[in-house]
């Protein structure tokens, strides 16, 4: 079995190779140790060359940790029919490294095919991008938003408030004319009582 440099581990487990990694790890992504297991393929304890030559690997399914992707990072034996006890390769996970280990295609050509077709989608992403973008950046175009926003509620504040002066105005003004009316009329009643009263009072006296 061809030996993979540590390029190419860095690249197939996402960064997470060290050449010091502990050779009980259960998971590369954690670095949890576990007990010491023997190797399938050589049957001693594990050494660095299980690693380089995937007698031992670990998982490089897909999954998503506090909103950013990252490997599962379990570790398996490749020469296992299932491959990583959680993520089976009859459910197509890990065919990298089932490739690899079955001679079909290595992972260096694997990992070439991989990188290109993530390129040609990049591309493709752009090419679809309108030619001529915004010339304000994230920040500048929430403030803008915002200052809308405000300009916008002031604007309906300040005719709500005009809309209730003219209502309660109107309100005012009708009210007053009634009591007007209503207190005028009765005051002058009494107004020409107490004058009829003081006539009659000067005859009598």
């Amino acid at each position: 079995m061809v030996k993979l440099g540590t390029h190419l581990l860095q690249l197939l487990y996402w960064g997470h190779w060290d050449s010091s990694l502990n050779l009980n790890t259960r998971n590369i992504r954690t670095k949890n140790v576990g007990q010491t297991h023997h190797c399938s393929v050589c049957s001693t304890k594990p050494k660095p060359q299980c690693y380089r030559e995937l007698h031992l690997a670990f998982c490089i399914a897909k999954i998503e940790l506090e909103g950013k992707p990252d490997i599962c990072g379990e570790r398996f034996c490749p020469k296992s029919p299932d491959g990583c006890g959680i993520h089976h390769y009859k459910n197509g996970f890990n065919e990298i490294i089932k490739d690899h280990w079955k001679n079909i295609k290595s992972i260096s050509e694997a990992l070439e095919e991989l990188a290109l077709a993530k390129k040609a989608q990049q591309l493709a992403l752009e090419s679809k991008e309108p030619e001529c973008k915004p010339d304000i950046d994230y920040e500048q175009y929430n403030q803008r938003n915002k200052e809308k926003e405000m300009a916008a509620k002031r604007d309906r504040h300040e005719a709500m408030t005009k809309a209730r002066a003219e209502f309660n105005t109107k309100s005012n003004t009708k009210a007053g004319t009634k009591m007007n009316q209503k207190y005028g009329t009765k005051f002058a009643k009494m107004a020409a009582k107490a004058t009829k009263e003081a006539k009659g009072a000067s005859v009598r006296d």
